[in-house]
């Protein structure tokens, strides 16, 4: 089983975007298989809600690195059956909708970067763009690892640590 820190991956991760700006655009095969299996599960479980999908591109045992969800395939239900609150799933499109900002695929590594305007919890009233990382490892053709870094609001949400706003001084 291999470890990674945060760091260490997000270091992989831009090691890979400047590789894949100084390279032409072509993928080898397992870097395409890599993003296949990702992007399906993009389509197939996240983006339309079908958690029952979950398996057919999880690793029962992922290693989770996202500090707000629990380990392993029910972890990933777990913390689903909280965000989509009872959602209903919805068809799954044949292509990514909306698509991503970016995806980026090396090898067993796979980055996926969302841009979101969320409201910003120290200037109510205003947005701030937030982009979501989600790094994947995967193996045999299943997702085994995934790092997540979910936007300032809903981590400090999470952990119970929403900031007061700076106080002014007259």
């Amino acid at each position: 089983m291999r470890k990674i820190t945060t760091a260490v991956a997000f270091a992989i991760v831009f090691a890979a975007a400047h590789s894949a700006m100084a390279q032409p655009a072509t993928l080898d095969a397992q870097s395409m298989a890599s993003e296949k299996v990702v992007t399906d599960f993009y389509r197939e479980v996240w983006q339309s809600h079908h958690a029952e999908n979950a398996s057919k591109f999880m690793a029962r045992n992922v290693i989770e690195h996202n500090p707000t969800m629990g380990q392993g395939l029910a972890g990933f239900m777990a913390h689903v059956g909280q965000i989509w609150h009872g959602a209903k799933p919805t068809p799954i499109k044949p292509v990514l909708d909306p698509k991503p900002a970016l995806i980026l695929a090396k090898g067993d590594m796979v980055l996926v970067m969302d841009k979101r305007e969320r409201p910003d919890p120290q200037h109510p009233g205003k947005t701030y763009d937030a982009y979501w990382f989600d790094l994947f490892r995967v193996h045999d053709g299943k997702i085994v690892e995934h790092w997540g870094v979910p936007d300032r609001f809903h981590l400090m949400a999470q952990l119970g640590a929403l900031p007061r706003p700076p106080q002014r001084t007259a």
